[in-house]
């Protein structure tokens, strides 16, 4: 069991190591900041019109997320933080997500420690 605990917890430590270096690459990047900033605008109507949730939804501005408000399943057990942005474009739906990433790797973590 130890073995696997140390295994699981290398591949989430390295896959953070990974997304850290995503996030000093892309997000400082100016290159893709002009090429994704003001791309693929969405605003409320939008949201609204086509019933989206998530990161689409936390990128217009809405500070919503389902797993906080409702705290279902194991959320109850885990410390999380999340985040949302206003302008609603490529650039901050790709910033949400490489941060549900991170998120994500990091509740994984917690749930592991809980587990052993």
């Amino acid at each position: 069991m130890t073995m696997l605990y140390d295994l699981i917890n290398a591949s989430i430590e390295s896959s953070i190591i990974v997304c850290d270096s995503f996030d000093l690459l892309f997000t400082n990047n100016r290159i893709i900041y002009v090429r994704l900033r003001g791309v693929a605008l969405m605003d409320w109507s939008d949201v609204q019109f086509n019933s989206i949730s998530g990161v689409l939804l936390r990128s217009t501005g809405i500070c919503w997320d389902l797993r906080f408000v409702l705290m279902y399943e194991v959320y109850r057990c885990i410390s999380l933080s999340f985040c949302y942005t206003v302008l609603g474009d490529a650039f901050d739906r790709f910033v949400l997500r490489l941060f549900e990433i991170k998120q994500g790797l990091l509740a994984t973590k917690q749930l592991l420690v809980k587990l052993i």
